[in-house]
């Protein structure tokens, strides 16, 4: 390359290979090849045997794959709202983000619970229950409207599994709850805890 010598390279997108050696394209501090597309590349690096086949390898199945990556998703409003609302145990806040006629389908409760008044007390009642220094969401998959949190946390030792399935209106305003949760045993002892949680939250 000193003497300003022609070199035949391959290239691949931003990615140029030459006899063993990986090509970039400019600017960089350092001397110069011109490969067949015209286009000034340097030398960043030599390589030997079976080292050169491998290193070429690595470089050309990430040039092949592209660099452009996803845009992140943004997290909805009414899921962001979710969270705070989890987070703060406001009650308040709850009642804000429920729509009027908001349905709640529990796990444990055969009859879907239809109305704003009994969602939030069922979704405060699992916030006593469910909510504690273990409980973490692991996964969170969101569409247009609708959204499913799959969580854990650890209830009197047993592990609870579940998700959250979340629609909204138009308005921003949870419309529909669901909640289903595994293994059995955990169903159970979510069974138990919450009959007494809600008992003692209803006026008497």
């Amino acid at each position: 390359l000193d003497d300003g010598g022609l070199v035949t390279v391959h290239l691949l997108d931003d990615v140029v290979v030459a006899h063993g050696c990986i090509l970039w394209p400019m600017p960089f501090p350092a001397k110069r090849a011109h490969a067949h597309s015209g286009r000034p590349c340097v030398l960043i690096g030599t390589t030997a045997g079976s080292q050169a086949d491998a290193t070429m390898k690595r470089r050309l199945d990430h040039a092949g794959r592209g660099s452009t990556k996803e845009p992140r998703r943004m997290t909805p409003p009414p899921i962001e709202q979710w969270h705070q609302v989890v987070k703060s145990r406001d009650a308040r806040a709850l009642d804000e983000l429920l729509a009027k006629d908001v349905v709640f389908v529990s796990p444990v409760v055969h009859t879907p619970q239809v109305g704003k008044a009994i969602t939030a007390a069922y979704l405060h009642a699992a916030m006593q229950v469910l909510n504690n220094d273990s409980f973490r969401y692991l996964n969170e998959w969101f569409n247009a409207d609708s959204a499913v949190l799959e969580f854990e946390c650890t209830v009197e030792g047993i592990l609870v599994n579940g998700i959250d399935m979340i629609r909204w209106d138009a308005q921003g305003k949870i419309s529909h709850f669901k909640v289903m949760v595994r293994p059995l045993k955990a169903v159970n002892k979510l069974h138990e805890m919450m009959g007494r949680e809600l008992q003692r939250a209803t006026p008497h």
